[in-house]
């Protein structure tokens, strides 16, 4: 379905679409034919090949002007993205635009404004990738406490994923809920063990690393 879209999507008279279009082109009219449609849509959404515009019509990120990549983030809270596949300069993301984005994710950044010395500003409107997926530290309290700080985020595990964990033990938790906040939700998978325990510094950074 995502290939179909795209093809669609590539011909030099496509206009942008919104969904009921699409399925109209596609003539998908079963309850099974639309879900699948807006699977896919989402999906190439969630890749960072199509966006919509303001009016909810589908179109692939460069023709929308969206830029892609990394954001390095700084402790002030502001931060810069380098574009993948250009050498345009740095997208400046200023400390109220960059969401709940965290340092080095993969992100989807409009431009908002170019300035007349080649200085470019932007917002960031997608997460693509995320690169802290679960982190590995002491629980104590209803929260996990990275060994090696993670700026100033609190991880903090769901009351209903506290009641099997103890005080001072070494857990590595998966982050289900990003905020802006810098409060995540965090959910325990896996015990490694007390601090005290022979050999649980290899072993956290082994949970650490996923190896």
């Amino acid at each position: 379905m995502q290939k179909i879209i795209m093809n669609l999507i590539g011909d030099e008279h496509y206009v942008p679409a919104d969904l009921e279009t699409f399925a109209k082109l596609l003539k998908a009219n079963s309850e099974t034919e639309l879900r699948s449609l807006k699977q896919a849509l989402d999906a190439l959404e969630a890749q960072g090949i199509l966006a919509k515009n303001k009016r909810e019509r589908y179109n692939t990120v460069e023709r929308l002007g969206l830029l892609k990549g990394p954001i390095d983030l700084k402790r002030q809270g502001y931060g810069f993205v380098k574009p993948e596949g250009t050498d345009g300069p740095d997208v400046f993301i200023p400390r109220g635009n960059v969401g709940d984005s965290m340092d080095n994710d993969r992100v989807l950044v409009k431009v908002t404004r170019r300035s007349e010395d080649g200085r470019v500003e932007g917002a960031v409107v997608r997460i693509l990738e995320r690169a802290l997926k679960y982190v590995v530290g002491d629980y104590f309290q209803g929260a996990v406490f990275p060994k090696n700080p993670i700026g100033d985020y609190l991880f903090k595990v769901k009351p209903p994923f506290r009641s099997d964990l103890k005080d001072h033990t070494v857990i590595k938790a998966e982050i289900i809920r990003y905020t802006a906040s810098k409060i995540l939700d965090v959910k325990p998978v896996e015990v490694i063990g007390h601090p005290t325990d022979p050999g649980i510094e290899i072993l956290t950074i082994v949970a650490e690393h996923g190896l």
